[in-house]
């Protein structure tokens, strides 16, 4: 099957390595957690996650939220750099602070994924 044609969240292997597709040209190592850059028309196998050892899913959502996790510190910056330009300190500390409730949200619940 192409890279192409599975849905973001689908499990597969590539090139002997296990991942997650995480967006339209990436996808998540669900051994390392690393993000890799996919070409559209690689040929991948899709994996039946229904097959896999209990912990497996959790790892797939483990990866995804690390993934969550980036882009959440990449739209950060945006709004942090944004705030920066029209020099408006009290929303700069407001984007902070959600942001850091944001963050803790998605730590404890990897935690909570990967411990059980």
């Amino acid at each position: 099957m192409k890279f192409s044609k599975l849905e973001i969240g689908r499990v597969f292997d590539y090139q002997g390595n296990r991942f997650t597709k995480s967006g339209p040209l990436q996808a998540e190592d669900m051994a390392t957690g690393e993000a890799r850059t996919i070409l559209q028309a690689a040929s991948v196998q899709p994996v039946d996650t229904a097959t896999l050892g209990t912990n497996k899913p959790q790892q797939a959502l483990a990866a995804q939220l690390g993934h969550v996790r980036t882009l959440l510190d990449v739209y950060h910056q945006s709004a942090i750099s944004l705030a920066d330009s029209c020099d408006q300190e009290i929303q700069r500390e407001e984007l902070k602070a959600s942001y850091r409730a944001l963050v803790e949200a998605i730590d404890q619940l990897s935690q909570q994924i990967c411990s059980g």
